[in-house]
C-alpha cells in the first residue's frame, strides 16, 4: 500500500516577497530554464589540435566569459570576455591526448538569476582511463543467495571495467555507524585506490540532519544520507539536534537515537556512493506477474549487465519534462538543459510538455531524463507516479527528478527507486536541482558516481548551486560505477599456453571506431589485472612470450569516443580467458604466414635433418596433425595443400 501524504507544490519561503517585486514581464526565453544554462557542446581537430566551443542564442544576453582549468583543478583560469551575440569560442592552445574543462558564464543583465553557466570537460583525443581503483561492493546478504550468480557477473563486469571488487555482505539490521567502520578500514588501507561504493540491497540508511530541503515545515528533520558511507573523515555527532516534530517518524531526530545531527556535509566526500535498494516497493507486487523484492534487484542487475555489455539499444539524446519553470532564477531544469547538451549536444536534447514525459520514454529511448514537478512521496505532478515505472517500460537509462518529498528516498514505493524498479534501460535516478547536479565529465570517461561525489562537494567551483548545497541529502540511486558510452566487448576469447608464452585470440568488437586492442593478465579472475603490451594491437590475436605464472587474460576493445565534448579513448568491457596448457610448438596466425601461388605456406626455422609434426587447428583448442616433415634445406617452407580461406586458422610445429 503506498503512503497518504501527497502534495504538488514545491515550498517557496519568498514567494510573496517576490510576487510584490517581480512587475517585469519577461519573454518565454527569458524565464525558461533552459536560459539559465548555457546549452554548450564542444567539437575538436586534431592538426592542428583545436578545441571549439559552441552554445545555443539567448536573446537576453548581454555577455559572455570563458574560462579553462584542468579537471582536477580546483579554481578557473582568466576570464576570456566576449560580446552577447557570440555562439562560439575557439581554444587553440590545446594538446593532443588531453583533456580540459571549460565553464562558459552568460551574463543576463537585470534578469532573475543573473547569469546562466555551461561546463564542459573536453577531450582532445583524450586519454584513457584503464585501472579505475577499487569499488567496495557491500551486499545485503538477506539477498545474496537468491542472486549469487548475478552478483558474481557484476562483479566479473566490475573487473573488465578496470575495478578490482572488494566485496562485504552485511545484515540489514546492522548499523550505518558498523559499515562505514568497515568501508573506512578498506579506504585507509589503500587510500589511494579505494574510490567508490556500491551498496546493493537493503543495507541500513543512514539519516542525517534538521532540514527540509524541499521547503516543507512538516517534512522537516533528518533525511536519508549515504554521503556518510563516503566521508571518510568527518566527525558525524548524534548529540545536538532534538527535533520530534517531523510529520513522518524517520524524519524525527533526537540525541542518541542514531540519527546524525549534521544538514551539512562535514568535509569532502572522498568515495563516489551508490545504492540500489528495492525494499518494500509494494507497487510492483500489483502488476501481474507479481514481482518480489529478488525479481526486482535480479531484473536490475540485467539491466546493468545488458547496457555494460553494449547489448542495449539507446539513442543517444536527452529529453527534459519541466513543470516548475524559472522559480524565481533556481530554475530546477538547467540540470538537465545544461548537462544533457555538454554531453549529447544541444540539437539532441527536447523538451515534452506536462503529463508527456511517460508516454514519451516508453516509445523513444533517451539516454538521460530530466523532469520536474510538484512530489509526494510517490508522486511528481506534470510527470505520473510510482505506478507509472510499474507498468511502462522506461527507456531512459540517466534520470534525474525533482519535486517535493521525493528526494526523501526511504519509503514505500518511493518515486526515485521505482525508476530502478522499471523494465526497460532505466538504471539511476537522482534528485537534482536542490541543489543543481554536474556531470558533464561522464563525456571523457567518468562514471555517474564521479559527478554525484562532485554534486555533493560542491562548494560554489560550479555556479548556480541552488539552496541545498552540500547538503548530505545529496545521493544517487544507481550503480555508481555506470559510464556513458558502453563499448561492445570482444568475443571468443582463447588463450593457449606453449613452449613459447602464451597465445591469446579473439574475435573482434563489433563496435565501431575501433582503435586496437589492449591485452591484460593476472593470476586471478578477481585481478588486479596488468596491461601486458604497449602499444594498441591492431590485429586480433597476441603472443605473451612472458606470461609470468598469469593464469587468466582480458581483452579490452578501445574505441575512439566522440560525443558532444569532444573525443576520447574509451576502453571497452573486459571479455576473459583462461590460460589452457598447449603441447610445445608456437600456433601460429595464418596472416603471419608466408602466402605463395595462392597457398599458405609455414616457415619452420629448423636445422637440417629435423623432424617436425605439423598440426592445425581452428581455435587453438582441439589439434590434428596434418604431416610429418623433415626440415632439408633452411629457411624450410611446409605448403598445406588442404587449407582454404578461413577467418582464422592456427599451426604448430612440434619437433619430435
Amino acid at each position: 500500500m503506498f503512503l497518504k501524504k501527497t502534495a504538488t507544490w514545491i515550498f517557496r519561503p519568498t514567494l510573496l516577497l517576490t510576487l510584490l517585486c517581480h512587475t517585469v514581464i519577461q519573454s518565454k526565453a527569458e524565464t525558461d530554464p533552459k536560459f539559465y544554462s548555457v546549452q554548450a557542446s564542444a567539437k575538436v581537430q586534431y592538426s592542428p589540435a583545436q578545441v571549439r566551443l559552441e552554445w545555443s542564442a539567448d536573446s537576453a544576453s548581454t555577455s559572455y566569459t570563458v574560462s579553462r582549468k584542468l579537471p582536477r583543478e580546483q579554481s578557473w583560469g582568466g576570464e576570456i570576455s566576449l560580446p552577447g551575440n557570440t555562439l562560439s569560442y575557439e581554444d587553440n592552445n590545446v594538446s593532443l591526448g588531453q583533456t580540459y574543462e571549460y565553464r562558459i558564464k552568460r551574463n543576463r543583465g537585470g534578469l532573475w538569476g543573473g547569469v546562466a553557466y555551461g561546463y564542459l570537460a573536453v577531450g582532445v583525443r583524450g586519454a584513457m582511463i584503464e585501472n579505475r581503483g577499487k569499488v567496495i561492493l557491500v551486499v545485503d546478504n538477506s539477498v545474496a543467495g537468491a542472486l549469487s550468480a548475478e552478483l558474481s557477473r557484476l562483479v566479473e563486469d566490475l573487473t573488465g571495467d578496470g575495478w578490482t571488487v572488494v566485496r562485504h555482505n552485511v545484515s540489514r539490521t546492522d548499523s550505518p555507524s558498523n559499515i562505514r567502520g568497515m568501508i573506512r578500514s578498506d579506504y585507509l588501507a589503500d587510500p589511494t585506490q579505494v574510490n567508490s561504493v556500491f551498496i546493493f540491497g537493503h543495507v541500513p540508511v543512514p539519516y542525517s540532519g534538521n532540514f527540509n530541503p524541499d521547503g516543507h515545515p512538516d517534512h522537516r528533520g533528518a533525511w536519508p544520507a549515504d554521503a556518510f558511507y563516503g566521508d571518510m573523515d568527518g566527525s558525524w555527532t548524534d548529540n545536538s539536534v532534538n527535533n520530534g516534530g517531523a510529520e513522518k517518524a524517520p524524519n524525527r531526530n533526537t540525541p542518541g537515537d542514531g540519527k546524525f545531527d549534521q544538514s551539512n556535509l562535514p568535509s569532502d566526500v572522498e568515495l563516489q556512493v551508490g545504492r540500489v535498494d528495492l525494499f518494500n516497493m509494494t507497487c510492483f507486487a500489483n502488476k501481474s506477474p507479481w514481482f518480489s523484492e529478488i525479481d526486482l534487484l535480479r531484473r536490475y542487475l540485467d539491466k546493468d549487465h545488458s547496457f555494460r555489455m553494449g547489448q542495449m539499444s539507446v539513442e543517444r539524446r536527452g529529453v527534459v519534462c519541466d513543470n516548475f519553470g524559472e522559480m524565481e532564477g533556481e530554475a530546477f531544469a538547467a540540470s538537465g538543459w545544461r548537462n544533457f547538451s555538454a554531453l549529447l549536444g544541444a540539437d539532441q536534447v527536447s523538451a515534452v510538455g506536462y503529463g508527456q514525459y511517460f508516454s514519451t520514454v516508453k516509445n523513444k529511448s533517451y539516454l538521460m531524463s530530466y523532469g520536474t514537478g510538484g512530489g509526494g512521496f510517490y508522486t511528481c505532478n506534470g510527470l505520473g507516479s510510482t505506478d507509472d515505472f510499474v507498468y511502462n517500460d522506461v527507456k531512459s537509462v540517466f534520470n534525474f527528478y525533482f519535486g517535493s518529498y521525493f528526494g526523501d528516498w526511504d519509503n514505500e514505493s518511493a518515486f526515485l527507486k521505482g525508476a530502478l524498479g522499471s523494465s526497460g534501460n532505466s538504471l539511476t535516478a537522482a534528485w537534482a536541482g536542490r541543489p543543481h547536479w554536474f556531470v558533464h565529465h561522464m563525456g571523457v570517461g567518468e562514471t555517474i558516481g564521479h559527478g554525484t561525489r562532485l554534486s555533493q562537494n560542491n562548494d560554489g567551483l560550479y555556479g548556480r548551486v541552488n539552496y541545498g548545497s552540500r547538503g548530505v541529502h545529496i545521493a544517487l540511486m544507481g550503480d555508481p560505477t555506470l559510464r556513458l558510452h558502453p563499448v561492445k566487448p570482444a568475443t571468443q576469447v582463447k588463450a593457449t599456453g606453449g613452449a613459447a608464452g602464451v597465445r591469446i585470440v579473439w574475435s573482434a568488437s563489433s563496435d565501431s571506431s575501433i582503435q586496437g586492442y589492449h591485452l591484460y593478465r593476472s593470476s586471478s579472475q578477481a585481478g588486479p589485472f596488468a596491461r601486458v603490451n604497449g602499444e594498441l594491437v591492431t590485429e586480433n590475436s597476441f603472443l605473451d612470450s612472458d606470461p609470468q605464472g598469469s593464469t587468466v587474460y582480458m581483452v579490452r576493445a578501445v574505441k575512439l569516443e566522440t560525443s558532444g565534448s569532444g573525443s576520447y579513448l574509451n576502453p571497452g568491457q573486459g571479455a576473459f580467458a583462461s590460460v589452457i596448457a598447449g603441447s610445445t610448438g608456437e600456433p601460429v596466425p595464418t596472416k603471419n604466414l608466408f602466402v605463395k601461388d595462392g597457398k599458405f605456406q609455414l616457415r619452420i626455422d629448423g636445422a637440417p635433418g629435423s623432424v617436425y609434426q605439423i598440426e592445425d587447428s581452428n581455435d587453438c583448442l582441439s589439434w590434428k596433425v596434418i604431416s610429418i616433415i623433415t626440415i632439408i634445406d633452411v629457411p624450410f617452407y611446409f605448403i598445406d595443400p588442404n587449407a582454404r580461406q578461413l577467418n582464422l586458422k592456427f599451426y604448430r610445429a612440434k619437433k619430435l
